[in-house]
């Protein structure tokens, strides 16, 4: 969740993409570097740009730490009241498991008066829409058995006016009783002042900067505090692997103060699991990132994100590769150092951004960007982050100032179960003409499809599991339309290269590489149907392709 205000920097960028709406906007071509004694491109060779009709070979076991963020309400329905529900959620593990995927973010599930649930009314239990504390519970159990960890949206900053905490607050503040538990739970004031709301008391303010239905909780407060060590205990007892947490850098206004506040979270739950994962939403600049991955806690990796510079859509549109390659390096190795616990998260959109299933429409080889596009940003150090229906390309972008129902809607399913879709959520205006036609059912098998690529990709990472999340990492420097990462550990080595160009690459490796000739190419992941190729001097890598080179001992 975030204020609406900090949107307005973010969608002007998009506009540059194309977000979920046409953009016939055309690509630099000139910004790719080449030495011509060591690297070329074969402009003069002819492509066949068909998809691949690769297949996957060999599935690995889901252990490569990939995410999937899941907004329950438009998941699926499995009840027919038009609401997506955890039943509906247990219903789609199989679908996940064949993904590759590792672990599920869910949303908020807990009692709420909006849809979105950002406004807990309740701690300890499930909104009716979604279930009961029993269906929570048995897929919970049921996502262990297929190797699956499920992480829950934990709302820490504010709750509902409707919590009874807020309500015996109030009441206590009216009644000026210094002796109620919840006197000072929430921050109020006698004074109006930015960010505070008026009570139904004329003349005492609660501290709302989200929204008046949602007032900040007292975190210095010790018995707010308890609470939500209770409140963390009473999920983590149920066989949960952590939580994402909302709104990290609003719990105070002071970083120091928010850093002990998110350690302090993270030392509740590891008192029940020693390896939980935690991760938080901290949507401010890479500075900001890295400072608060001092609590030990991981968090998304923003500036990655979308079509912000340098964002790997961004990459993709401008051909260069430089600053995320550099970038994401020195992100990861300073996050790592302020405390080996915390991760890296790298994502391209998540429930508050635009979808970026169109983000190419209009250009040259848009489908072969998007396949590229999950290509880069799955193949990262730490726990990459899928944002449900991203792997069909459902598309949405924001409808209202007041509304991101555009960026949840419905998963599309297709096949037979079509009835078990979801409605959009209240306030969604999308166009239906320009969402996807085809759902996850028909495209899973299909080997031309997104969907498969993603299974493709994915396969290929959690094959490499160890090596993605927890090697270290450097920059391969090649060039500037070349993805490349060296990930060692232990005694593993392999390097990853992704090529972005619509032209193969002629790469005389022993130009980039001391030991080049103990590298062997051991994988490819193709987009189009080309092979790439490796005579232990010279590398030529097809267009849009991604291929592992690994170290022999």
């Amino acid at each position: 969740m975030r204020k609406v205000s900090l949107f307005i920097t973010f969608l002007a960028i998009i506009g540059l993409l194309g977000g979920c709406g046409e953009d016939t906007t055309s690509l630099s071509s000139n910004t790719t570097s080449f030495n011509n004694n060591s690297l070329s491109n074969t402009s003069e060779v002819k492509y066949d740009f068909n998809p691949s009709n690769q297949k996957i070979e060999t599935v690995y076991e889901n252990e490569s730490g990939t995410f999937y963020e899941i907004f329950v309400y438009s998941f699926y329905d499995s009840n027919n009241d038009g609401i997506g529900d955890l039943n509906g959620v247990k219903e789609k593990l199989p679908y996940l498991k064949e993904l590759g995927i590792n672990g599920i973010w869910l949303t908020p599930i807990m009692p709420s008066n909006s849809y979105h649930k950002y406004d807990v009314i309740d701690y300890y239990n499930i909104d009716k829409d979604f279930g009961t504390i029993a269906d929570f519970e048995s897929l919970v159990s049921e996502a262990d058995k297929l190797g699956i960890d499920i992480i829950i949206d934990l709302v820490l900053n504010h709750t509902s006016t409707s919590n009874q905490w807020f309500i015996d607050s109030l009441q206590a503040q009216i009644n000026n009783d210094t002796y109620s538990q919840y006197y000072d739970y929430y921050n109020w004031s006698n004074e109006r002042k930015t960010g505070y709301t008026e009570s139904s008391h004329k003349g005492l303010y609660y501290e709302s900067q989200f929204d008046s239905s949602m007032p900040d909780l007292n975190l210095d407060n010790e018995d707010v505090r308890d609470d939500i060590k209770d409140i963390i205990h009473f999920w983590m007892n149920k066989g949960i692997k952590g939580f994402r947490l909302d709104a990290t850098t609003y719990y105070y206004q002071s970083a120091d103060k928010n850093i002990e506040m998110l350690s302090y979270i993270r030392q509740c739950a590891k008192e029940i699991r020693s390896d939980c994962y935690i991760v938080g939403e901290a949507w401010s600049g890479e500075g900001t990132i890295k400072e608060y991955s001092k609590s030990g806690n991981s968090f998304f990796a923003f500036q990655y994100s979308q079509g912000n510079n340098p964002s790997f859509a961004y990459s993709i549109n401008t051909k260069n590769l430089s600053n995320v390659n550099e970038g994401l390096v020195e992100f990861t190795k300073v996050v790592r150092t302020n405390n080996p616990e915390s991760n890296t998260a790298f994502f391209i959109a998540n429930h508050d951004m635009d979808r970026t299933g169109r983000y190419f429409s209009g250009r040259p080889y848009k489908d072969q960007y998007l396949k590229v596009l999950a290509s880069l940003y799955l193949l990262t150090p730490g726990n990459p982050f899928i944002y449900y229906g991203e792997e069909i390309a459902l598309c949405g972008i924001r409808g209202t100032n007041n509304t991101d129902a555009n960026r949840r809607l419905h998963m599309i399913w297709g096949g037979d179960e079509k009835e078990n879709e979801t409605i959009d959520p209240p306030g969604a205006n999308y166009d239906s003409n320009l969402q996807v036609k085809l759902g996850a059912n028909d495209l899973k098998d299909d080997v031309n499809s997104l969907t498969y690529h993603y299974k493709k990709i994915i396969n290929l990472r959690n094959k490499y599991s160890d090596l993605f999340l927890y090697g270290n990492v450097s920059y391969v420097k090649i060039s500037s339309v070349l993805f490349g990462l060296e990930f060692s550990y232990e005694w593993n080595d392999i390097i990853v290269l992704t090529n972005i160009y619509e032209k193969g690459l002629n790469i005389k490796l022993s130009t980039y590489l001391e030991e080049y000739d103990k590298y062997t190419l051991t994988d490819e992941v193709q987009v189009i149907n080309e092979q790439s190729s490796y005579d232990f001097e010279y590398l030529n890598i097809m267009p849009f392709s991604t291929i592992i080179l690994t170290k022999s001992i």
